[in-house]
């Protein structure tokens, strides 16, 4: 350790702790906090397809991040930010890394592009503004006029709850919710309307029933009484219905 870092740790009260050469096991904490930050920048680079050499704008992020992000080593969840400075932070300028972005163009002609698409690969400290990746120059800047796509954030209409009914203009044949005695009552039970015991079956509609009919009648050469008894079949309940 250089006279300098003693003079350093002295002035600020700082207690250094070694370890033994080739035993990361001894600084566990520091490595386990390394592993987070290198995997994290990895997979990063990963999902935005952007190279290898920006894999310090990619672990400054992460620790960006992490140092916004709730940890339960401190007291009541706080932010190692709001420990520090006093507040919460501020993350409305927060997105995806590496997302694509349009920055506004200055000093250009009138016919030309106002805007060149670019890459998000972080936020500067010391300015309000994004460090932008220029793929076809190789270079980052740190810009403020910028559009981001629309397309990188999710849209709530594209959301579909599982189980929700489909509109009456779906192509999907229409359904109807009915009751139907359970197969295990008595016989002499079944035409008794008891709902403690009853349970629900998705059954066709009438108009469907009567589609299948017509459509039945002009392919088979039966008669129409053999459509009628058909359609009769199709109204009655299934004998082997799941119960609740």
């Amino acid at each position: 350790m250089s006279a300098q870092m003693k003079s350093h740790q002295s002035a600020t009260g700082t207690i250094c702790d070694l370890t033994v050469y080739n035993f990361p096991q001894l600084n566990g904490i520091a490595e386990h906090a390394n592993q987070t930050i290198v995997e994290g920048a990895c997979t990063m680079m990963i999902a935005a397809g952007l190279p290898k050499y920006l894999w310090a704008e990619a672990k400054h992020h992460i620790v960006w991040l992490r140092n916004r992000t709730p940890t339960s080593s401190l007291p009541n969840n706080t932010t190692p930010y709001q420990m520090v400075i006093g507040k919460k932070p501020d993350l409305l300028k927060v997105c995806k890394w590496g997302s694509h972005t349009y920055v506004k163009l200055h000093h250009t002609g009138k016919l030309e592009s106002q805007v060149m698409e670019v890459r998000m690969v972080g936020i500067d400290d010391e300015s309000k503004g994004y460090q932008i990746y220029w793929p076809n120059r190789n270079r980052i800047t740190v810009e403020r006029d910028i559009y981001f796509s629309k397309g990188a954030a999710l849209n709530p209409d594209n959301i579909q709850i599982e189980g929700k009914q489909e509109s009456a203009n779906s192509d999907s044949p229409q359904t109807q919710t009915a009751l139907v005695p359970s197969k295990d009552l008595p016989k002499s039970d079944q035409n008794e309307l008891d709902k403690s015991k009853l349970i629900i079956q998705n059954t066709p509609t009438t108009e469907n029933m009567h589609k299948n009919g017509a459509k039945h009648a002009a392919t088979s050469p039966e008669s129409s009484q053999d459509v009628t008894d058909e359609c009769q079949v199709n109204h009655s309940p299934p004998t082997s219905a799941p119960h609740l």
